[in-house]
């Protein structure tokens, strides 16, 4: 009797098993990885030929080129920034294809200052 009548009349649900493998490389340096994940996901590394910026891995035989783009505005005193292994500021990391491109936007971290023991002065209305 065929396996899968039996299991259709016991009501039993079917599973389709699928073992993704994804290879991954990158353009810019001779890094490769492969990957395991069934759902949607992008790699990273920390790149040699963009001087240690962490940039993505593209799926192999993808033909692109992924670029470093410097930051251009005005870095204030004590700004958290990423910078390449030169020291310049980097504010993103594209790749581009010629069906389009994404890009990795390095987001500067949000710092604050707080103090104790300051005094509170008294608010008087009018």
């Amino acid at each position: 009797m065929d396996p899968f009548a039996v299991s259709a009349r016991l009501g039993a649900a079917r599973a389709v098993l699928i073992n993704s493998e994804c290879h991954w490389e990158c353009p810019n340096c001779n890094h490769t990885d492969i990957t395991h994940e069934a759902q949607a996901h992008t790699r990273f590394h920390s790149c040699r030929g963009l001087k240690g910026l962490t940039a993505p891995m593209v799926p192999a035989g993808t033909k692109c080129k992924v670029i470093a783009h410097e930051r251009e505005d005005y870095i204030g005193h004590n700004q958290i920034v990423t910078t390449d292994g030169d020291g310049l500021p980097i504010m993103a990391v594209e790749t581009v294809r010629d069906d389009g491109n994404d890009v990795a936007v390095f987001a500067p971290c949000v710092t604050s200052e707080g103090r104790i023991g300051l005094p509170v002065r008294d608010y008087k209305e009018g």
